[in-house]
């Protein structure tokens, strides 16, 4: 497709341990860390090696874990005595990339798309899937349909973010 060729033009680089320290600076100590999380990870591009589908984040917005430092922090407690999907890193090493994992959050009415950090959730608001399956298909905003994670499968995301 049109897409695939344009792709094929730029040059990817997989997350490594330098930028997985970046998306964990503290914002209270970093205040720009903000920006350099949303400049990373837009444009880039999260494969599934289990299930081989991907999708191209257009747009990714950065909220922080505090509601001191942010009032739209992800929302994490139980709800009905169950907790609450989240997408802070696990203390188990569950994702393949150190503190940085990529979850499907969903609710009744939302499917989300997040990769998390310890001091911030990362909400993808736009990305197109440009696999075999669903060449060119779009999400915008907030709901991620296009492109789910199940639990199972937190550790077959790799991440691939544009070099320049």
């Amino acid at each position: 497709s049109t897409f695939s060729d344009i792709l094929l033009k730029r040059q990817f680089t997989e997350l490594n341990e330098k930028s997985c320290s970046y998306l964990n600076l503290d914002w209270s100590r970093y205040p720009q860390a903000e920006h350099i999380t949303a400049r990373l990870l837009s444009g880039a591009i999260l494969t599934n090696i289990g299930t081989k589908q991907d999708t191209m984040l257009n747009e990714a917005e950065a909220y922080g874990r505090d509601g001191m430092l942010d009032c739209h922090k992800e929302q994490t407690g139980e709800v009905k005595g169950v907790p609450r999907q989240t997408s802070v890193p696990s203390t188990t090493a569950e994702e393949y990339y150190p503190r940085v994992p990529s979850v499907t959050i969903h609710s009744r009415d939302w499917t989300k798309l997040v990769n998390g950090s310890k001091p911030r959730g990362i909400l993808v608001t736009s990305c197109i899937r440009h696999d075999k399956v669903f060449d060119g298909s779009v999400s915008v905003g907030n709901e991620t349909c296009v492109f789910g994670i199940p639990t199972s499968q937190i550790k077959d995301i790799r991440i691939f973010v544009d070099k320049e």
